[in-house]
């Protein structure tokens, strides 16, 4: 197949959908490095260190898999705000990948949200490595 085919392709998705496929396209990997607290999307460096970190390897632990409120409160480590706070450590840790990854409502939003139960790494295993 030539590049022809695939670039006709992409384009009507783009314009049926409003986004560009990932035909032909390395899927980017989720990588985790607990000893130096770093997190990676492919080769980009994800700002994100302390406890958003720990968040992120909890939900990374159980890739497609919904990790409950309460576990994640016990990584924030304060008695008092915990819903509010943990809103705003997701809502940080989505806004840290690169677009369209960022957006829970996009087919491609990374961190989804299971409604009053808890929220997920929407990614299969094979694309999560936590060293």
């Amino acid at each position: 197949m030539d590049g022809h085919f695939y670039g006709s392709i992409e384009s009507l998705i783009e314009r049926l959908f409003g986004r560009k496929p990932f035909i032909g396209k390395k899927q980017e990997k989720l990588r985790l490095v607990r000893r130096e607290t770093m997190a990676y999307w492919g080769d980009q460096l994800i700002p994100i260190k302390g406890k958003h970190f720990n968040i992120l390897c909890k939900l990374a632990e159980h890739p497609r898999e919904m990790v409950r409120r309460k576990a994640l409160y016990k990584l924030i480590e304060s008695p008092y705000h915990q819903e509010p706070l943990l809103r705003q450590y997701i809502n940080s840790i989505r806004k840290a990948f690169p677009p369209p990854y960022c957006d829970p409502h996009h087919p491609e939003g990374v961190v989804k949200t299971r409604k009053n139960k808890g929220y997920y790494l929407d990614l299969p295993p094979d694309r999560v490595e936590i060293i």
